[in-house]
């Protein structure tokens, strides 16, 4: 992705600083932007998250360099948001979106957008899936550092002051939460995550 960002900006801002337009509902995207941006020479970079905010901001900042556009926008249809840019100066105008559609390139291309880059994949904000280990309780992190050091369901109850009944619950919620009822299976996934040593 960075690289055909880099590959396509616009080469007469490349040799000087310049101003910089992002508009993505995506932190995940502005973010890569921002980057990609940042390292080809920018020195005042602009984030919006709707095309309602990319008019009223590119209507205040002066620049008029370049304009990264998400193809994701839903709150403006985004040829009309072209047009808009292009009326206040904004020339260098680039997409990017995860529609591989020759019909919408060809149109970008007519309105005026210079670039048009089809990202790979889906980006989102959300963060990696927490490891199973993250939704075993205190309690249950007790059960399986015991299981760790060796007890037996019967010395973990005496050592925790439980019942082997309590115990053995304990354990097939922690078997069912981390998708495996093998025990050395069980502490080598809490040892890799550090729930237990």
């Amino acid at each position: 992705m960075t690289r055909t960002l880099t590959a396509l900006r616009p080469q007469p801002t490349a040799r000087r600083p310049f101003a910089a337009l992002i508009v993505s509902p995506h932190s995940a995207r502005r973010r890569a932007f921002v980057g990609v941006l940042e390292r080809s020479g920018a020195r005042r970079i602009v984030e919006c998250t709707t095309g309602a905010e990319a008019r009223t901001r590119a209507r205040i900042d002066t620049g008029n360099d370049v304009c990264v556009l998400d193809g994701g926008l839903s709150d403006v249809p985004m040829l009309v948001l072209v047009r808009n840019l292009q009326a206040l100066g904004w020339r260098r105008i680039m997409l990017v979106s995860a529609r591989h559609d020759m019909l919408g390139i060809r149109a970008a291309m007519l309105t005026g957008v210079r670039g048009y880059v089809v990202t790979e994949g889906n980006w989102s904000d959300a963060s990696p899936s927490p490891s199973p280990t993250a939704q075993l309780t205190a309690r249950e992190i007790e059960v399986l550092q015991a299981v760790a050091n060796g007890m037996s369901n019967k010395d973990i109850g005496a050592y925790l002051g439980l019942s082997s009944l309590t115990v053995k619950s304990h354990m097939a919620r922690i078997s069912r939460k981390l998708g495996t009822g093998d025990r050395a299976q069980l502490v080598a996934m809490g040892m890799r995550d550090g729930v237990v040593r």
